[in-house]
């Protein structure tokens, strides 16, 4: 069996309507590597000739995520065109990028080429650093506490990924679930948990038809997320916050060395 034939009816049935429009379809995540479980997932790239197909992919995300109503579904689709894939890559997400495609599967149309840049890695990680840091100044002030999460973890992720790159290590998921644990403790899968909750309400975006960087969705979604947080204190939060921040000042100062 294929990987593609593996994937949920709902990822197949997605994959299909979309690849007229693409010119690459790539599969990454726990999905890709085989490791996927029942609430996995499915991550895919989509790289279109031109704006105008890509509209249209985004289209039929729209409708694939209104036809499911409320019933979660476990989608997370980035689409560019190939101008903007190949800009993007040579930025501060190129660490990303470069471990999506080397671990990914193509599904569809031409490979992609995704070199690793090395000067990278400084300026991921310093963006990275600022993220966490307004995290912890919300955790202080004690608003956006969803989004201090999904900031943290997103950063603990990206910070992990660098660090294999620069030991050149493969990247392992259960080598990053103990970092997780280490630096969250007990609260490790209550964040994880926020940061799924805040990452699917961002993806649902969609269904309005924003067109929205990673900056402005988040301040949409702070409007729809700012409630006190059930399952963790601020004090414990903060906390964790400040561990992350350690972590990610360490990867920094290898990068730099």
């Amino acid at each position: 069996m294929t990987i593609e034939k593996s994937l949920p009816d709902d990822a197949k049935h997605f994959i299909a309507s979309v690849k007229p429009y693409c010119s690459s379809i790539i599969l990454g995540g726990s999905w890709a590597t085989q490791k996927a479980d029942s609430s996995s997932d499915v991550d895919l790239c989509l790289v279109s000739p031109d704006a105008r197909n890509k509209n249209l992919i985004y289209q039929l995300v729209r409708g694939t995520l209104q036809n499911r109503k409320e019933k979660r579904l476990h989608l997370d689709v980035k689409a560019y065109t190939q101008e903007e894939f190949t800009t993007l890559i040579q930025g501060i997400q190129n660490p990303y990028w470069y471990t999506f495609n080397r671990d990914g599967v193509l599904l569809f149309g031409e490979p992609l080429e995704v070199p690793l840049f090395r000067h990278t890695f400084s300026n991921s990680i310093w963006q990275t650093i600022e993220q966490v840091q307004e995290a912890i100044d919300f955790i202080e002030q004690r608003i956006n506490l969803e989004i201090a999460c999904y900031q943290l973890w997103t950063a603990l992720s990206l910070s992990f990924t660098v660090d294999c790159l620069m030991r050149n290590e493969e990247f392992r998921k259960n080598s990053r679930i103990q970092l997780s644990r280490r630096l969250f403790g007990k609260h490790d899968k209550y964040i994880k948990e926020v940061y799924e909750r805040v990452s699917l309400l961002r993806r649902t975006q969609l269904r309005a038809g924003m067109k929205l960087t990673d900056g402005q969705s988040l301040k949409c979604t702070r409007k729809s997320v700012s409630k006190p947080l059930d399952g963790i204190d601020t004090d414990t939060l903060h906390k964790c916050g400040m561990q992350v921040l350690s972590y990610c000042e360490k990867i920094y100062r290898q990068a730099m060395a």
